[in-house]
């Protein structure tokens, strides 16, 4: 039950991204600065990707693997997502918490920038964000290990950032969102186990 909660909240992020990266698309597009180049990497990523899964789909053998790896995680989805559909306060919980938690990463980002004297505009840096997490998503590491570091300093750099200031920005986002918090989950998990919560 808590698996597919977790799951669902997941599908829910991924789902509203698409509104959430139209925003900040369009006012990043708005000022002075209106040009945004995606980082080659991320495109050349992107057609790798769209391409691999359209032969997958074009071989029986591929189809086959697909629909069973996602046709059981569907049917038991489905049923959870009408559920939640059918009251409209965990409806606005669910996309309200997703919203909540992108603002924060893209807020802590944002810090992360000014702090080494960089000012970029905050919608510029929600696109690198929302590029670097979707790449980060398709790297096969922990977390999106590399990947996300590296999709984010690319995107710093095309918005204006010095490399230096942009790595060390980045270096700065991740130690303060992804490692210094691996801790207080892993005791936090560890708690929540013993108690039978989860």
């Amino acid at each position: 039950m808590a698996g597919c909660r977790v799951r669902l909240a997941k599908h829910a992020q991924v789902s509203s991204d698409l509104v959430r990266r139209l925003l900040p698309s369009v006012l990043a597009g708005t000022g002075q600065q209106a040009a945004f180049t995606p980082p080659l990497a991320a495109v050349i990523g992107l057609i790798v990707a769209v391409a691999l899964l359209l032969v997958a789909l074009a071989v029986p053998a591929g189809r086959r693997l697909v629909i069973g790896r996602f046709l059981p995680v569907v049917r038991r989805v489905v049923p959870r997502v009408v559920a939640i559909f059918q009251d409209p306060r965990k409806v606005v919980t669910l996309f309200a918490g997703a919203l909540l938690l992108d603002m924060s990463f893209v807020a802590a980002l944002t810090s992360a920038t000014r702090a080494f004297g960089a000012t970029p505009s905050i919608p510029s840096v929600a696109v690198v964000y929302f590029a670097g997490a979707i790449i980060g998503s398709a790297v096969p590491t922990p977390g999106g290990l590399g990947g996300v570091e590296a999709a984010l300093s690319a995107g710093l750099v095309a918005v204006g950032l010095d490399a230096s200031v942009a790595v060390s920005s980045v270096v700065l986002f991740r130690l303060c969102t992804y490692w210094i918090p691996i801790p207080f989950g892993w005791a936090s998990l560890n708690y929540l186990q013993r108690a039978a919560a989860i």
